[in-house]
C-alpha cells in the first residue's frame, strides 16, 4: 500500500532533566496515517579548546601568522539516527502527534556549544510495517533485564523466492517523505551549561601554557632540526623569547570535524 507522509507542522525542544529533549508535532487532518516514522541529520558547530593563532612554516623554518586558508579554530560535525523512532495515534481519536520525543543532547555536549541543526524526516507507515519497526526497536533497543521486552521473532514482507521457508528480515514501505530543519543556538540554553571537551588539555587558569601531555607548565621556544627558529612578522617588530603552545587535539578542530560550512547552514 501506498501511504501519503503529511508535513510536519514543527519541531521543538524541551529541558528536561539537565537535557535538551527534541520532539516533532504533526497531524493529518484526513485522520488516515496513524502510524509513523522519523529519521534525522545533525550537524553542529563547535570549536577547539584553544585557538592556534601562528604555525610553523616547513619551508621557511619559521613560525608564521595563521592564514585565513589553515583556520582549526571552528568546525562543523554532523551525524545520523541511529535508534528507531516511531509514533502513533491508533488509539486517539484524531490524527495528532504531539511533542514525540525525537533525540535527547546532553547539557554537557559539544552539539549545542554554539549553534545546533536537525533536519528531520517523516515517513507514513501502515499498520503492518509500524509493527516490523515497533519489533525491531524492542529487539534491538529495550533488551537487558527481566523486565524488558523479550526478543520476538521478527516478520516483513519480504521472502526468498527460491526458499519461502528461510527467514528474512526486512520491510519495504512506499511513500514520500517530509522534512523541516530547524537551528539551535546556544543563547536559547541554560547560561551555567558548558560542554565537556573530548581531550585533557589542562585547567583553565593555565591555558595555553600547559602542556596536557607531560603535565608541566611548559613555556618553550619551537625548535625545528635543533635550531631555534624566528617569527616572521611582516607588520611589526618583535621580541620574541617563547611561544606557547599545546597539543594538534587541543588546538585544531579539524582532527574532528572539517571548515567548511555546509551550504544549508543559516547563521543567526
Amino acid at each position: 500500500m501506498v501511504k501519503k507522509t503529511q508535513p510536519i507542522d514543527s519541531i521543538g525542544f524541551n529541558i528536561k532533566n539537565n537535557n535538551v529533549q527534541i520532539y516533532v508535532n504533526t497531524h493529518d487532518a484526513a485522520n488516515s496515517t496513524r502510524y509513523y516514522r522519523w529519521s534525522y541529520d545533525e550537524t553542529w558547530r563547535f570549536h577547539s579548546r584553544y585557538q592556534s593563532a601562528y604555525m610553523v612554516d616547513q619551508v621557511l623554518k619559521a613560525v608564521v601568522f595563521r592564514p585565513v586558508s589553515e583556520s582549526s579554530y571552528y568546525c562543523f560535525a554532523g551525524s545520523k539516527s541511529s535508534t528507531i523512532v516511531i509514533g502513533s495515534s491508533a488509539k486517539l481519536s484524531q490524527d495528532v502527534i504531539y511533542q514525540q520525543p525525537v533525540t535527547t543532547i546532553a547539557s554537557t555536549s559539544e552539539k549545542i556549544e554554539t549553534r545546533y541543526s536537525i533536519l528531520l524526516k517523516q515517513y507514513a507507515l501502515t499498520k503492518e510495517a509500524y509493527q516490523f519497526w515497533e519489533n525491531m526497536k524492542k529487539n534491538t533497543e529495550q533488551l537487558g533485564s527481566i523486565f524488558d521486552a523479550q526478543p520476538s521473532q521478527l516478520t516483513g514482507n519480504i521472502h526468498n523466492l527460491k526458499d519461502l521457508a528461510e527467514p528474512v528480515i526486512g520491510y519495504i514501505s512506499v511513500t514520500n517523505i517530509q522534512s523541516k530543519r530547524v537551528f539551535i543556538d546556544n543563547a536559547d540554553l541554560p547560561r551555567d551549561w558548558a560542554p565537556t571537551y573530548p581531550y585533557d588539555c589542562g585547567p583553565l587558569d593555565t591555558a595555553l601554557f600547559f602542556n596536557p601531555k607531560t603535565k608541566q607548565n611548559d613555556v618553550l621556544g619551537i625548535i625545528i632540526n635543533g635550531n631555534s627558529i624566528p617569527v616572521l612578522d611582516i607588520t611589526e617588530k618583535m621580541n620574541v623569547i617563547g611561544y606557547t603552545y599545546s597539543s594538534i587535539e587541543c588546538t585544531d578542530c579539524r582532527i574532528r570535524g572539517r571548515v567548511q560550512t555546509p551550504s544549508f547552514w543559516i547563521e543567526r
